[in-house]
């Protein structure tokens, strides 16, 4: 339901958008994480101890995080990083 929704409220902001001259498109799409499956504290320490004992690259583990609704989706495990190495630094807010 969700998606039908979705889709029609798109193609009416489409349309309201041309109509008043805005030729961009327009994308609008409703959550349908219902059913938010966030990482037990089981899970996360096992996650750390592989990492930890050179297991799982950084990468992976960060990916894991994300995955767990741990980390932020939106930034790379660069990103992370490049914020664990500035912390403290004086580098100032490197948050997207």
């Amino acid at each position: 339901m969700a998606i039908t929704v979705s889709e029609a409220l798109t193609k009416a902001l489409s349309f309201a958008a041309k109509w008043m001259g805005d030729m961009a498109d327009v994308i609008y799409d409703l959550n349908t994480d219902y059913n938010p499956t966030g990482m037990d504290a089981q899970s996360l320490t096992a996650l750390i101890a592989a990492w930890q004992s050179g297991g799982i690259s950084y990468e992976t583990f960060y990916e894991n995080l994300q995955r767990g609704e741990i980390a932020s989706s939106e930034r790379t495990a660069e990103d992370e990083q490049l914020l664990i190495s500035n912390a403290g630094t004086g580098m100032g807010d490197m948050t997207q």
